[in-house]
């Protein structure tokens, strides 16, 4: 990521972080302190950018291949669900796309608090809630929930729709990717 290079709407990282008022956030519980003090990233300037982008790429690098990582365990269990159903219920199959799953919604929070870019204010990033939301229904369905073959076809081809439609989102920072 280049430093100072202009975004979309002419700003850099290094002008927006200088801009961020200072945040007081007082901890709701013992562990919540603890975390509000690694994030003291929310309180930047332009003396410590180098911290802030240095947290930025982590995030976004830990949330990129936590996305990658989800999406090949769901199209491994959707082909299993097809070929060899029983595979499903090994415990590393139940347990790991969670496990993935919590670090990916982490590493979102983390990135929505340092870039100040929050759903249902950024139309781009209420566009990606929403169809995660479909996602996870449509995904769940495909899975588990459909009881006829054609329900779990098309949940299935519905949710791997989701899955490119919320990477476009990403990428373009549009909730109309495609027009």
């Amino acid at each position: 990521m280049h430093k100072n290079r202009p975004g979309p709407t002419g700003w850099t990282l290094k002008s927006a972080l200088a801009a961020l008022p200072r945040l007081e956030i007082e901890p709701l519980f013992p562990a919540h302190g603890a975390l509000l003090s690694s994030i003291s990233v929310l309180n930047a300037t332009a003396d410590n950018f180098e911290i802030a982008s240095t947290m930025y790429s982590a995030l976004k690098t830990i949330h990129v291949s936590s996305v990658a990582i989800s999406i090949g365990l769901f199209i491994l269990r959707l082909f299993w669900s097809y070929t060899a159903p029983t595979r499903l219920q090994l415990r590393w199959v139940r347990i790991l796309p969670h496990a993935i799953d919590t670090i990916l919604l982490a590493s979102a929070i983390g990135l929505t608090m340092l870039l100040e870019q929050y759903p249902f204010v950024h139309a781009w990033l209420t566009a990606k809630v929403l169809a995660l939301v479909a996602y996870i229904v449509f995904g769940s369905f495909a899975l588990k929930r459909a009881r006829t073959a054609i329900g779990r076809n098309v949940a299935s081809i519905v949710a791997l729709s989701c899955v490119v439609y919320i990477i476009a989102v990403a990428i373009s920072h549009d909730p109309y990717p495609f027009g």
